[in-house]
This record gives structure tokens, sequence and C-alpha cells, in this order.
């Protein structure tokens, strides 16, 4: 390097290990938060698994939904950025769609109701695609959740 001089090196060199030793050793690094689902959000997922464990065709039983919650969760925050702007959009979607008001009955209805021609099936396979995400590979999983035909 032009213009950096022995004793210039020294002083540099002097200076990072004075930073070292007086940060524990390791260099200082930002810490940035994990991603977290909203409350918004985390209560529309609730409500989205728990329409699904109405079901029992599914095979979700009403009373791991809110583990399955928290594990959803955890995945989440983990996932790569992709997979949570896709989470994110399904479960804005059914907020929108006012799902954290109805009853599981009623929500599980609408699940039915979008699936219908007609009315909004691309939703209805995002929800269900969602509810059925485990975030880790499984070769023997089936495919996601269905809806008990009406």
């Amino acid at each position: 390097m032009p213009g950096l001089t022995r004793r210039a090196l020294l002083v540099r060199g002097a200076g990072a290990c004075v930073l070292l030793v007086t940060s524990g050793g390791a260099p200082a690094r930002a810490t940035v938060a994990a991603p977290e689902l909203s409350p918004e959000r985390r209560a529309v997922l609730g409500a989205l698994l728990t329409a699904v464990a109405v079901d029992p065709a599914t095979g979700l039983a009403v009373s791991v939904v809110e583990l399955t919650a928290d594990d959803f969760e955890r995945a989440y925050a983990a996932a790569p950025p992709p997979l949570r702007e896709h989470a994110g959009e399904v479960l804005d979607r059914l907020g929108a769609a006012a799902f954290t008001v109805l009853s599981a009955a009623e929500a599980h209805a609408a699940l039915r109701d979008w699936s219908l021609p007609g009315a909004d099936p691309g939703l209805a396979a995002a929800a269900l695609d969602l509810a059925s995400l485990t975030f880790e590979e499984d070769e023997l999983r089936q495919v996601g959740y269905v809806l008990d035909p009406a």
C-alpha cells in the first residue's frame, strides 16, 4: 500500500488489538432481531388453524392448535424472506376477510365457500397450504390439509 509505513501499520494493528480486548475478544456486531409474526397475523393464524381443526378429515386436533401455531411462529422467524412474505400475504388476505371475528365453524364454512367455483379458490388453497406448512423436509408427509366435501 503506497504511503503506509511500517510504523503506521503497527499503530493500526495495536488499535485493533485494543478494540478486540476491550470488546471481550470479538468485534462488536449489530444484532438484528428475528422477524416475528405481528399479533394481528398470529391471531389470524390461530383462527385459520382452529378452522382447519374443526374438520375431522384434516387430522389436526383442536387441542394442539396453540402448539402448532407456536411451531409455525418459530419456523417463520427462521424462514427465508420469500417464504415469510408469502405467509404474511396470505395471513393479511385472511385478516382483510375478517377471518378472526368468525367462530371456528363459520371460519371453516368460509374456507369451504371460498373453494367453490366463482368464489375465491386461490385464497382457500393458499390458506390450507399455509396451515399445512411445516417448514421442514419430510419424505413421508402427504399433501396438505383438505376439507371434507359438504
